[in-house]
């Protein structure tokens, strides 16, 4: 053996990627590390004691991506991340398992992916399962798409290895009759699991005599399991009754425990006989839907099931069938139910629904069609017992009840009376005076239950026992008569059966016949129900006809036999080497008539013609001599059963067995796994016609030839064929390919189509070699010539076993041996002309020798050293003759073979086999290339292997260094291919032990130990603003300079499911423990290190009540001063802090607006807020009421609430003016103004000047138009907040026309405000102050209308007849100012798009949308884009969060402000657009975009990619968040 090291620079070298490490005084530095995403997918399997496939969600880190160079997958991940196109075949070698992610193609075109022996496939899908495989292949080379390679023998076929689909998309389609998944032509075994996944198999056309899912064609053994899934198999059938399949081919075990399996088919020629799924089928649960004859089947219901239009479900009479609760069957089609039924879910029938029995259940039912099942019931009656059937059954109009047979006990019968009544289709029929029979078909128009009536019962006579007599003799005419003892009745007429058939005029053969008879009753006697008979001893049936009073006898004749069935029967007897033959005798035998043979014997005594035969059990068959048994269309002998046939003395008994024309299945033996053949005798003639098939068996059988005269023969395939053959007589003969089996030869001569002759037996009869004719005996059997016989040669008789020869042996032609030993016996006859040769043996042949793996093909080396010696020139002398050496090396040629299968390469290690053929002769020598040995210690290079102890980080992975292991010239050898490596305790911290074994060219094995530490600890950094009392009042930053940093959550948390980061960030409020660990850049961890702090970054909140109204922790950008009404001016202030608690909290009331800095600049004078004197606001005056909070932490937080005006005074009216003449009203018309100090409505009338001065309420109603009188004119108006000027007044004119000249007239107004009661309710109650009448003075009327300096109306008021109604505010906002407004959330009627309006319209004032709410969207379900509009410039806390549907968010260009959490949750969001560049880091709350979804990208102006990625961060954006 060559000795191996590993290579070594000082010590072990071992690569371990990614990581530096030290071995005592050198430093190895490993290849860099290409860093790969972690990639998600689903994992499925099938939990036995669940009974369903289990799903787990997982993640894939170490993974190599697949692309279109990979070709061979070896041990591993590979993960689809881009569409991949192939057009070669992909090698499967070891364990692999690919990902295809979603929305990815792995395409193999018009190729394979070749898995056989022990590797395994295996598929996943990601979370969306949209991953794709498709595999194409229209090659005629018999190779699965998915599975294994095609071969020419079944000694050759290759196994489909372990193929598992756990998801995604997969579509295979093969041509020119290949499989899509399973073994090639002629494979075996091998496993195929669906857990879950959609499939779409064609193939077109499907493999003859195989399957489009499992075994190719030829093939057998695979085992298929389907938990799960959606698999569709689709192929079509060009050869009638073919061997083919779609799911499991007919000798593969197929499990299905859950999902939908659809099969489909066509054809050319219409309907052929198809095998959908594998006979040997576990159905425990699932869908199988049938395309051939469209039905639809369910077993152990697990999820909602559709019977589709034209399609038929059958519930077969043994089985059940549940609905669970939960879950639903649809019925489109025809459901027809024989067995239990039962429904505690829903059933929906749009069609036919047929049941035989009552649904039971607690379910509910829907549908457009009713159940119109009827009762058919049969009453119960004393004396009357059921012997078949139900008294009550469940029909459908239009189908048959289960017939009922109903018996009276003895000494009972019917009363005489109709034979047959007839109840709406059923018929009741009186088939003896003791049994009655019910059935046949409801009507279709039945519409009640039917209900039968029995007839009466009554006692029966006394009945008497009839004795006939029936004289038979074999060789004489059945009688036509019998003898009825003591003229108890008379024989009207007898018939005699055979085999169920009718004779007549036959003559007695000695076998047992059947007989009917009908007898008449004596003269003034009648026959009861008590009646019985006999005939010749033996007990018979006896019916009385009621109608006419007859018996009807029926009963058997025994048979007349003289002495049995001779025969045959011979067995081989091993110590001689030889058959034994023995004449038999069989007297118990069945007449050979009927097409079904079950244990037993059989004799054939006449020419007898049969269809087709099947065998059932144990079966032996005599052949009689001189007459011929045709069985036109097989002989079926079905695995479990065997089928043994012999001859007689003179062996001229004839079998001749075909099958018919283009039938797939052998003339004798089993279509798809044949039982056990015997042929001790007999000329036996099996022929297939237009077929593979053989002439006798198929897969599985197992044949002995005894003895017999056999002609076998195929239309294009072997003659005979099984898993073993044993010829230990008779004389065989095939005519196509011969024989397909393990064949061993003991005896018997056996002669293929080309007159090639095999023989080892002792000749029975002179046997002469034709010219040009070839005999074999093969090794290890000897050909006996006895004494009395000839063997004369003319042609070649090679001996490659033993001939003695005690009879006469002529030799005309060429005899080739081996050796002199191998002849014994009497001298060979030569009359002159006979040629001796001695043929080459395995020493003639030449090989190489000292071969070493080389990792290289050496093929061409290897021929050149090949050859057979061709200067041998010594002979032996045997039998008389002299055997010359054969140095003709011209007809000799050689293959090189391993492991049994022919090989072009000669590469691996191992043992290699020249074999060289001559026609019958094969030669055999080996060589082989050597294996290297591992070793510890010195090799003869010189080199030594050190054993020391290496140190490896913790990195939470198994730790496993590749050693590097090279031969003495150089050679690398590969691991896992050459040698493997096991590692033991290489994952946690400790000594781990590191074990290399030769595989293939290295033998040996040895172990090391290395040890597995912790990373040293780092140093942590703390960063964030510290408070009081040990608080932080910041976002607290965890991290370690050149490292990498996670939380552990448990102790139980592996490594691998650590979120790894280089900030951890924490910044809600509260005390922190936490536990975390560091990881370098080589990967290395750390133990667990405990940190622990307080944080508190947030002020108290506050909350200022005053009456009923409520402001909540806030300041007012812009004020307004609104004007109140209330009954308590108490204020009451209310804090919260969930963390360090508030310490203090102080007011301050403001007739000014003051900002937060102005607030917080130490010039404001606090009050301490004391629970028990609340402080009180003034009325009649402007005031803000101001809050400062403090906690323990040192937080101060302010708020404060809107403009506060309580108003407690009338409005004030001063200035009334009217522009007309000083002494009276000449014009017809005149301007009428008038100054208010408060903002309102104003109401005025005009009237006469004699007319007495109304009060406030008549103005109003005059001017409203609400009352009569002598009105001149009058009118309303508005005096709005912004009317008002800077002295606190608005002027307000208004244009009267219409007077009468000549007419005096006076002017009244009076002026309302407005404002709201907040003393019970937060929104408050709209209430008024009003002012008194205010008049005109006609004596001092203006000439003139004022000007107002501070501030002129923007327009003119016109006066109203009636009043106008305020319009109502749009309920998607609400008014925030003056001239602000805020979006408060979508309408359930709102489009899926939203645009947030940049201004709305309200009461004729316009106000700019400025913010979105908190919550806005929170939560919606609908909302799939929002656009906000360019005014808004703030985003409120969790204005967008887990919005279910939400994709999109477009903020405009002035948003400054980003609340707390504002995207949360919303994991369907796919991009956000931020149009605004204000964004500041004071302006983004530090948890703005904490929780949003890793799938969103934020699109940003591109001056602030930069700026805007690290503002995001610091608000919590997570890094796989994109951001451009």
């Amino acid at each position: 053996m060559k000795k191996l090291l590993l290579q070594t620079g000082i010590g072990f070298l071992f690569a371990l990627t990614g990581l530096l490490f030290h071995t005592g005084d050198f430093q190895v530095q490993a290849a860099e590390e290409t860093t790969l995403e972690p990639v998600k997918y689903i994992n499925r399997y099938y939990d036995e004691e669940k009974g369903k496939v289990v799903s787990e969600s997982e993640v894939c880190e170490n993974y190599t991506v697949l692309t279109a160079d990979i070709t061979t997958l070896k041990n591993g991940w590979y993960v689809v991340k881009d569409n991949v196109e192939m057009g070669s075949t992909v090698e499967i070698h070891g364990d692999v398992r690919v990902i295809i992610e979603d929305g990815k193609q792995w395409a193999v075109y018009n190729s394979n992916i070749h898995v056989t022996g022990t590797n395994s496939f295996t598929v996943y899908a990601g979370a969306e399962q949209t991953g794709e495989l498709v595999v194409t292949r229209y090659y005629d080379d018999g190779k699965a798409c998915i599975g294994g390679a095609g071969a020419d023998t079944v000694e050759n076929g290759e196994s489909c290895g372990t193929i598992t689909f756990n998801g995604g998309k997969v579509t295979i389609t093969r041509g020119n009759g290949g499989t899509t998944i399973g073994t090639g032509t002629y494979g075996n075994g091998g496993r195929i699991v669906i857990n879950a996944g959609t499939l779409f198999c064609l193939s077109e056309p499907n493999p003859l005599n195989g399957a489009n899912i499992g075994s190719g064609t030829d093939g057998s053994g695979v085992e298929i399991q389907m938990n799960g899934g959606d698999v569709t198999a689709q192929g079509d059938v060009s050869v009638a009754n073919s061997g083919y399949t779609l799911f499991g081919r007919l000798t593969d075990q197929v499990t299905m425990n859950g999902g939908l399996l659809t099969t489909r088919f066509w054809s050319e020629t219409g309907t052929k006989k198809v095998n959908l799924i594998s006979p040997s089928f576990t159905y425990n649960s699932g869908v199988v839907k049938n395309g051939y004859n469209q039905t639809i089947t369910v077993r152990n219901m697990k999820e909602d099931v559709t019977v589709p239009d034209d399609y038929v479900m059958t519930v077969a009479e043994d089985e059940t069938l549940t609905i669970p609760q939960g879950m639903q069957l649809v019925n489109n089609g025809t459901v027809r139910c024989y067995g239990t039924l039962i429904n505690d879910g829903i059933i929906t029938n749009n069609g036919a629904f047929k049941i035989d029995e009552k649904i039971n259940g607690t379910g509910n039912y829907t549908g457009t069609e009713p159940f119109v099942a009827k009762n058919v019931i049969i009453p119960e009656r004393e004396h009357v017992s059921v012997s078949s059937g139900k008294l009550v059954q469940r029909v459908m109009p239009g189908d048959a009840m289960e017939e009922v047979v109903l018996t009276v006990e003895e000494g009972y019968e019917f009363a005489k009376g109709d034979v047959t009544q007839e109840y709406s289709g059923i018929k009741v029929t009186k088939k003896d005076l003791r049994t009655l029979v019910i059935s046949g078909e409801l009507a279709t128009d039945a519409a009640e239950d039917v209900e039968i009536t029995i007839p009466a019962i009554s006692l029966s006579v006394q009945g008497i026992e009839l004795a006939v007599t029936i004289g038979v003799a074999k060789g004489e005419k059945l009688p036509d008569t019998a003898q009825v003892a003591g003229n108890a009745g008379r024989v009207k007429s007898i018939t005699y059966y055979s085999d169920g058939n009718e004779i007549a005029g036959a003559t007695s053969d000695g076998y047992e016949y059947g007989v009917k008879m009908i007898i008449e009753p004596a003269e003034g006697t009648t026959f009861s129900a008590l009646t019985t008979a006999k005939i010749n001893g033996i007990d018979a049936q006896t019916v009385i006809n009621p109608e006419d009073g007859t018996a009807q006898i029926t009963g058997i004749i025994p048979a007349v036999i003289e002495h049995g069935a001779f025969y045959i029967d011979r067995t081989y007897d091993p110590a001689a080497k030889k058959v034994v033959s023995e004449l038999k005798e069989c007297k118990e035998f069945h007449r050979l008539a009927t097409a079904e043979w079950t244990d037993g014997w059989y004799y054939v005594t006449q020419n007898t013609g049969l269809w087709r035969v099947t065998v059932k059990g144990d079966v032996r068959l005599i052949l009689a001599d001189g007459v011929t048994l045709s069985v036109s269309d097989n002989i079926d002998v079905p695995i479990g059963s065997s089928l043994t046939i012999y001859g007689q003395e003179n062996q001229t008994g004839t079998l001749n067995a075909r099958n018919a024309d283009r039938a797939n299945y052998p003339a004798i033996g089993n279509v798809f796994s044949c039982g056990k053949i015997v042929i001790n005798g007999g000329i036996i003639k099996a022929r297939t016609y237009w077929s593979s098939y053989a002439g006798i068996g198929s897969t599985g059988a197992e044949i002995t030839i005894n003895g017999g005269l056999i002609d076998a023969s195929s239309g294009y395939g072997y003659d005979i064929r099984g898993d073993k053959v044993t010829i230990n007589g008779g004389e065989i003969t095939t005519n196509n390919k011969g024989i397909a089996a393990s064949i061993q030869q003991n005896g018997g001569i056996w002669t293929d189509v080309n007159n090639k002759v095999a023989a080892a037996a002792e000749l029975s009869k002179d046997v002469e070699i034709a010219e040009g004719s070839r005999m074999t005996v093969p090794e290890g059997a000897v050909l006996t010539i006895p004494e009395g016989v000839t063997l004369k040669n003319n042609g070649v008789l090679t001996v490659l076993g033993a001939v003695d020869n005690q009879g006469t042996w002529i030799n005309n032609g060429t005899v080739r041996i081996g050796s002199a030993e191998q002849l014994s016996g009497k001298d060979i006859t030569d009359n002159g002309s006979g040629l001796y040769c001695q043929y080459l043996s395995a020493d003639e042949i030449i090989v190489p020798s000292g071969l070493t793996y080389t990792g290289e093909d050496q093929i061409e080396a290897v021929k050149a050293v090949i050859a057979l010696k061709t200067d041998q020139t010594e002979g032996v002398t045997a039998l008389g003759q002299t055997f010359v050496k054969d140095n003709n090396t011209d007809d000799w040629s050689y293959v090189i073979k391993k492991r049994g299968n022919v090989v072009s390469e000669v590469k691996e290690k191992g043992t290699y086999t020249v074999v060289y053929t001559n026609t019958e002769i094969t030669l055999m020598k080996d060589f082989a290339i050597e294996q290297f040995e591992l070793i510890s210690g010195i090799n003869p290079t010189g080199i030594a292997v050190y054993s020391r102890d290496y140190s490896y980080y913790f990195t939470g992975k198994g730790v496993e260094p590749v050693p590097v292991i090279t031969s003495y010239d150089g050679t690398v050898f590969e691991n896992g291919y050459d040698y493997q490596v096991t590692y033991e305790n290489n994952t946690e911290p400790g000594t781990a032990t590191m074990t290399v074994k030769g595989t293939t060219s290295c033998m040996g094995e040895f172990s090391t130990t290395f040890s597995i530490q912790y990373l040293e600890m780092p140093e942590l950094a703390l960063e964030a603003v510290e408070g009081k009392e040990g608080y932080y009042v910041s976002d607290v930053l965890l991290s370690s300079e050149g490292y990498q940093i996670a939380e552990v959550l448990s102790q139980d948390t592996p490594v691998k499911k650590l979120e790894w980061k280089d900030v951890l960030t924490y910044s809600e409020d509260g005390d922190y423990t936490k536990d975390i660990r560091f990881k370098n850049k080589s990967g290395a961890v750390t133990d667990v290190k405990n940190v622990t702090f307080k944080l508190d970054q947030t002020g108290p909140v506050a909350n200022i009540r005053i009456g009923s109204k409520n402001y909540q922790n806030e300041l007012y950008d812009k004020l307004v001063y609104r004007h109140y009404r209330l009954d308590q001016n108490e204020v009451q202030i209310q804090c919260e802090d969930q963390a360090s608690q508030t310490a203090s909290v102080e007011y301050l009331v403001s007739q000014e607006k003051l900002t937060a800095d102005e607030l917080a600049n130490g010039t404001c004078d606090w009050q301490t807020y004391d629970e028990e004197q609340k402080p009180c606001i003034l009325n009649d005056a402007k005031q803000i009421v101001y809050v400062k909070t403090t906690d323990h932490a040192g937080n101060v937080n302010y708020a404060g609430t809107e403009g506060i005006y309580v108003d407690t005074t009338a409005p004030r009216i001063t200035d009334l003016a009217i522009s007309a003449d000083q002494d009276t009203l000449r014009e017809t018309q005149f301007v009428l103004s008038f100054r208010t100090d408060e903002a309102g409505s104003y109401f005025f009338v005009v009237l006469l000047a004699d007319e007495q001065m109304p009060k406030a309420d008549r103005v109003l109603e005059i001017a409203e138009g609400n009352a009569g009188g002598k009105t001149v004119i009058c009118g309303t108006g508005k005096v709005a907040q912004e009317d008002m000027a800077e002295d606190g007044t608005a002027l307000v004119t208004e244009q009267v026309t219409g007077l009468l000249a000549d007419t005096a007239y006076k002017v009244y107004v009076v002026m309302q405000d407005d404002i709201y009661d907040i003393s019970k309710t937060a929104k408050g109650e709209l209430v008024h102050n009003r002012s008194e009448v205010f008049a005109s003075d006609t004596q001092r009327t203006a000439k003139y209308i004022p000007q107002d300096d501070a501030k002129a109306p923007e327009q003119t008021q016109t006066p109203e007849q009636t009043q106008t109604p305020l319009a109502e505010l749009d309920k998607r906002y609400r008014v925030t100012g003056a001239a602000t407004a805020e979006y408060e959330g979508p309408l359930s009627s709102d489009k899926k798009k939203v645009v947030i309006a940049d201004a709305i319209e309200y009461n004729g004032n316009v106000y700019k949308v400025t913010s979105v709410a908190k919550d806005a969207f929170k939560n919606n379900k609908r909302i799939t884009e929002v656009v906000v509009g360019k005014n808004v410039t703030t985003i409120k806390d969790r204005a967008f969060a887990n919005a279910k549907a939400l994709k999109k968010v477009t903020l405009g260009k002035n948003v400054a402000k980003i609340g707390k959490h504002a995207f949360k949750g919303s994991k369907k969001l796919k991009t956000i657009v931020v149009k605004s560049t204000k964004l500041k880091k004071k302006g983004v709350n530090k948890a703005a975009f904490k929780g949003i979804s890793t799938k969103t990208t934020i699109k940003v102006p591109k001056k602030k990619v930069k700026a805007y990625r690290k503002l995001f961060r610091t608000a919590g954006l997570g890094k796989k968040v994109k951001l451009k």
